[in-house]
């Protein structure tokens, strides 16, 4: 009945996420989205239709963002037809899947289009689900995916075109994935960290906007599952996710390159352009004490009444962090938590960690965090922050619920031992299950 019933509960959740998303695409028409980042939405939208009329090895793949002429199936009329045609800044991942939409739907049912991402995000949620179960069982992991779906922004930008329509969810499911695989295991094998090195790059082929927290997840993931904050196996993990992303950079790089027909050209492209978002290289409108208000800008946005965190993500904080101070006062009290993870301590620190990464692309790419108005769809790299604090408190309550059960209902030797190990090092090892 606890599985059927947390199953359901996930699907009644993401079920009514995905209604909204659809109403919202429906509402909107052909038109780009507003609540998606509309300049972005309009650009993924153009270059589908671009895909759609000339195919996808025009220009090497890359997207172009000026409309044909006689060809304009979209309804909004700032569709930017005087604007650089051929965009070369990021990987064009997410131009390709609308396109991919014009091929199966046709030209001009832009709805249609955005069932892809939210279809995508939705199979990721769920997936998720389903990882997280098979170490802290079905009724914490529903919850720690309902929550995280509770979040505003965790949602709001399902039905977006551009990469933010598929990032987020992508990074929930390379999270839930490797804390899964740590938690049964203590490592990945090769075939897994294949997979991680798949997901990594998909990321990198969406944008390079996820650069930080798509790269270096695992060793906050690891600092959770591990009884020390850094590990062999969280660092690994880390090379396997950012190496994928690297490679789909590297990729692009080669496209830029065969379109200008000149590597100089190609590096100078995004040298520039990483001088020129970050402070290397200062935009005029960049204020002077950029980094508070980026810290200010995108904090405040976690607070009721902001829109994109609301009193959920307050409370996640709240409980991601009292959690692991509670965690280290039990462990007084109940010796069998020793060395069954990284205690409050390292807990304490993971979401520390998690905050810091999560924050870094807005502090090191401060043009693009406050002078380029993508304000709408950057904070959600926080969304990481927040699911860190909630696997942090998952982790404590499936640990505790252990010891009290051995405790005071089973008095075999196996209560002796949380974390089972081959190698006999606690924290190592595939952890024991409450028995059914």
């Amino acid at each position: 009945m606890i599985e059927i019933t947390a199953l359901l509960a996930v699907l009644y959740v993401l079920a009514r996420a995905v209604s909204g998303q659809g109403t919202i695409a429906r509402e909107v028409g052909n038109a780009a989205s507003a609540l998606a980042d509309g300049g972005s939405d309009n650009d993924a939208i153009v270059s589908g239709m671009n895909y759609y009329v000339f195919g996808f090895t025009k220009n090497y793949g890359l997207p172009e963002r000026a409309g044909p002429k006689g060809k304009l199936w979209i309804d909004d009329p700032t569709y930017r037809p005087d604007w650089s045609a051929v965009y070369v800044h990021y990987p064009p991942g997410a131009n390709w899947m609308t396109g991919i939409g014009f091929y199966l739907f046709g030209p001009g049912h832009v709805p249609l289009y955005r069932s892809i991402p939210i279809a995508v995000s939705a199979v990721c949620f769920l997936a998720s689900y389903f990882f997280i179960r098979r170490t802290l069982g079905a009724l914490l992991a529903a919850i720690s995916i309902i929550v995280l779906l509770r979040v505003p922004m965790t949602t709001s930008m399902m039905h977006a075109l551009y990469s933010h329509g598929y990032a987020t969810a992508i990074l929930v499911l390379q999270t839930s994935y490797v804390f899964s695989c740590f938690r049964q295991q203590g490592f990945l094998q090769p075939r897994q960290l294949a997979l991680v090195f798949l997901m990594g790059w998909m990321q990198g082929w969406l944008t390079f906007d996820y650069a930080f927290v798509a790269s270096l997840y695992p060793l906050v993931v690891a600092a959770i599952c591990f009884s020390r904050p850094v590990s062999k196996a969280g660092i690994i993990t880390t090379i396997a996710a950012g190496g994928g992303f690297t490679a789909a950079h590297v990729l692009h790089f080669l496209q830029v390159a065969l379109y200008r027909q000149s590597w100089s050209s190609a590096y100078s492209e995004f040298l520039g352009t990483a001088a020129y978002r970050t402070v290397a290289m200062k935009d005029p409108e960049t204020p002077e004490n950029a980094t508070l208000q980026i810290i200010y800008t995108y904090l405040i946005e976690l607070l009721p009444g902001r829109g994109f965190g609301d009193w959920p993500a307050l409370y996640i904080i709240g409980v991601g962090v009292l959690m692991p101070v509670a965690y280290m006062v039990w462990s007084r009290f109940l010796p069998n938590l020793r060395g069954t993870g990284a205690g409050g301590r390292g807990l304490l620190c993971a979401v520390a960690l998690a905050l810091g990464v999560s924050m870094m692309w807005e502090l090191v790419m401060q043009q693009h965090a406050l002078v380029a108005a993508h304000k709408l769809f950057l904070p959600r790299h926080l969304i990481f922050f927040l699911f860190v604090c909630i696997l942090s408190s998952s982790t404590i309550a499936h640990d505790i619920s252990i010891c009290l059960w051995y405790r005071f209902f089973d008095t075999s030797s196996r209560s002796r031992q949380i974390v089972r190990s081959e190698t006999g090092n606690p924290g190592d090892g595939p952890r024991v299950s409450i028995p059914s």
